[in-house]
């Protein structure tokens, strides 16, 4: 259920049961639903580094790419 809704709306379901002393959902207690949100949270970051190391490998590439470019244009004439 907690896929379902998503962690946004799970996070704001959460804030709100804390004010008003509900439950987040009927069968989930809150303990259950931080440990989830914790869990979405430590998904969240780790797509975040890898995304972070491919983007660094493609400039990283690229750089080489062009100082190849550069040496062939310097050099083949």
């Amino acid at each position: 259920m907690l896929d379902k809704l998503g962690p946004s709306n799970v996070r704001e379901r959460l804030q709100y049961a804390r004010v008003g002393g509900t439950s987040v959902l009927p069968e989930v207690s809150h303990s259950d639903v931080e440990g989830w949100l914790a869990k979405k949270d430590s998904e969240a970051s780790k797509l975040q580094a890898d995304t972070l190391w491919w983007a660094k490998a493609a400039a990283l590439i690229g750089l080489v790419g062009i100082i190849v470019a550069v040496l062939v244009a310097v050099f083949g004439k």
